[in-house]
């Protein structure tokens, strides 16, 4: 016979398969951002500014941005608070792209 307990128990179970696989998503965007950031330090470094801005690009528009967005959603809300943590890292993630932009904007005017 079924109890009320142990239905509850797996319940509970399928919840924190769900609540970790909603985290583990949230946490390969976060290692995949910065991946390609450590790339974008020795791309500034060797001025390689084109490259540089697709990957900025590239981290805004497919990473950070859905981060963001996926921990601010009722499926990120599954694996609170660890959404808010991956969504702070986007916001920051996106305002550290700003400053590179403009640093690129600066070091491409003082070589012209």
């Amino acid at each position: 016979m079924v109890s009320l307990g142990s239905i509850a128990s797996e319940a509970f179970n399928v919840f924190e398969d769900i609540r970790g696989a909603v985290a583990m998503y949230m946490f390969i965007l976060e290692e995949s951002i910065q991946t390609l950031n450590m790339a974008n330090w020795i791309l500034f470094k060797a001025k390689l500014f084109d490259k540089l801005s697709e990957n900025i690009n590239y981290i805004r528009t497919q990473l950070a941005q859905p981060l963001k967005d996926f921990a601010n959603s009722p499926a990120g809300y599954l694996a609170y608070p660890m959404n808010l943590s991956y969504s702070a890292f986007a916001e920051s993630t996106l305002k550290a792209l700003d400053s590179l932009e403009l640093a690129i904007q600066e070091m491409s005017a003082s070589t012209e």
